[in-house]
């Protein structure tokens, strides 16, 4: 009977906490004034952690710089500013990524009134959005960024050319890796709110699966060295994450 109670209170309280957050009887200028102020938090957080990145960059720079297929490559200058515009980038990256908890959070605030049904679902998958980010970034980075180093500057430039990489250019491909990998791993949640608002099932992702490994492969193949370890590495974690769609889509009761 106790634990009945504490359930019920537990309920009561994510109920009260979630009603302050939003009110779905907001009209149209309500929810521009949302949207401005969800943006705005963001944008601070975001702000900050830049602040704190960029007294972070040199260590980032000499952690990139220690990639073993880097260590007959010399990073090169060619413009005086390459420098400190590689390290504000790399702090910009650094404060999405600190501030990336407080993003996601104000934007599902921000949706939540179109699923007033599943909302507590929907806060729930908060943690799992964050982690799935984070886990993104670090498989691009741990494991993709790697391969495709080793193919383009060690295996293709063999006999060719000695590689010499331009500081600028090579933050700017580590940028765009990182954040596609976080935004790659978040197809999970997307397919999961999908299916919350109707436009998918659990039954079409399952009837779909031999289209998705298909498809998966393909993407691969573009991603990824022509060899069969780097696609079979890069296809089995995108296969996991349709796995979760499948899953996610099942919790939502669709």
């Amino acid at each position: 009977m106790k634990t009945d109670n504490e359930n019920t209170n537990k309920n009561i309280i994510e109920d009260s906490i979630l009603e302050d957050e939003f009110d779905p009887r907001m009209d149209l200028v309500d929810h521009m004034a949302e949207l401005r102020r969800r943006i705005i938090i963001s944008i601070v957080a975001w702000a900050v952690g830049t602040f704190a990145g960029w007294f972070l960059t040199p260590s980032i720079i000499t952690y990139i710089k220690s990639f073993p297929q880097l260590k007959d490559i010399e990073l090169i200058l060619i413009r005086p500013p390459e420098a400190f515009f590689a390290r504000l980038k790399l702090a910009v990256v650094v404060g999405l990524l600190f501030a990336i908890p407080i993003v996601i959070y104000q934007v599902v605030l921000f949706i939540i009134p179109a699923y007033q049904q599943h909302k507590k679902w929907v806060m729930r998958f908060v943690p799992a959005s964050i982690i799935l980010f984070y886990l993104g970034v670090l498989f691009f980075m741990w494991v993709l960024v790697p391969i495709t180093l080793e193919f383009f500057l060690i295996r293709m430039a063999e006999g060719i050319a000695k590689p010499q990489l331009s500081l600028g250019e090579y933050v700017n491909y580590l940028v765009s890796m990182t954040l596609l990998g976080g935004l790659v791993f978040q197809v999970p949640i997307l397919l999961f709110f999908l299916t919350m608002a109707g436009v998918l099932t659990s039954r079409q992702l399952m009837s779909g699966w031999k289209y998705a490994v298909v498809i998966t492969f393909i993407v691969a193949a573009f991603a990824t060295p022509p060899d069969p370890f780097s696609q079979v590495v890069v296809a089995v974690p995108m296969l996991v994450l349709y796995g979760l769609c499948v899953w996610f889509s099942r919790l939502a009761g669709k």
